[in-house]
C-alpha cells in the first residue's frame, strides 16, 4: 500500500469515527478523474455534473460498507460505472466522445487524449464522428474496457476489480475491442458501413 493509499485509509478512517466534514477532500481528490471518466460515457456535460454527484452521494452513503484493505480508487469507480448503467437504462440511450490521433497508430491512445487544442479539435471533427460511431457499435464489455483503460490509464487489474472479471477476460476484451474498433473505423473511412455490433461477443 503506497502513501497516497494510506493517507486515503487515514481520511476514511476519521470520516467513519465523526469527522464527517473530511469528506470534500476525497472529493476534490477524485471530482477530475470521476468527471473525465463520466464524460467518455456520455458525452454529455449535463449528464456528467449529475452522475458525478450521484456518484459522491453513494460513495458518502456506502463509505461504512467500504473495506480498507481494498483499494479505494477501485472501489470509487466502480460505484461510477454502476451509476452510468443507471443513467443509460434510464435514458435508453448512449453516446461517447473521442478524440483520435492520425493513421490509427493509434486509435485507441485518443481516447484518453485531452491535449487537443482548438484548432486541432476543429480539424479532427470528422475523425471525431467517426470514432464515436465505432464506439457505439462495440457490445458493452468492450466499450467499458476501453473507457476505463484509456481514459484514467487504469491498469488491467483495477479493471478487472472493478468490472469483477478475471484479469485474463480484462486482457483478452481489450485486444479485441482495439481490433474491433480498428476495423470498424477503417470500413467506414473506406466508405463501407461498419459491422454491426455483437452483443453476445
Amino acid at each position: 500500500m503506497n502513501s497516497t493509499d494510506n493517507n486515503e485509509t487515514d481520511i476514511i478512517k476519521q470520516i467513519l469515527s465523526s469527522k464527517k466534514n473530511l469528506f470534500h477532500l476525497l472529493v476534490e481528490r477524485y471530482r477530475k478523474p470521476i468527471s473525465s471518466l463520466i464524460y467518455r460515457w456520455t458525452g454529455n456535460r449535463g449528464d456528467m455534473e449529475d452522475i458525478s454527484q450521484e456518484v459522491f452521494l453513494r460513495c458518502f452513503k456506502y463509505l461504512k460498507s467500504f473495506d480498507l484493505k481494498q483499494n479505494f480508487s477501485s472501489w470509487l469507480h466502480k460505484i461510477a460505472l454502476n451509476c452510468v448503467y443507471d443513467h443509460i437504462r434510464k435514458k435508453r440511450k448512449e453516446s461517447f466522445f473521442y478524440e483520435d490521433d492520425s493513421k490509427n497508430k493509434s486509435t485507441i491512445d485518443s481516447i484518453a487524449s485531452n491535449d487537443k487544442n482548438p484548432e486541432e479539435t476543429a480539424l479532427q471533427k470528422e475523425e471525431q464522428q467517426l470514432i464515436q460511431k465505432a464506439l457505439n457499435q462495440l457490445p458493452d464489455h468492450y466499450r467499458d474496457v476501453l473507457i476505463l483503460r484509456f481514459t484514467n490509464q487504469l491498469s488491467y487489474q483495477e479493471i478487472a476489480d472493478i468490472m469483477e472479471i478475471p484479469l485474463s477476460t480484462v486482457k483478452i476484451h481489450i485486444h479485441r475491442a482495439k481490433e474491433r474498433l480498428t476495423r470498424s473505423l477503417t470500413e467506414m473511412k473506406a466508405g463501407n458501413p461498419a459491422e454491426k455490433p455483437n452483443r453476445g461477443e
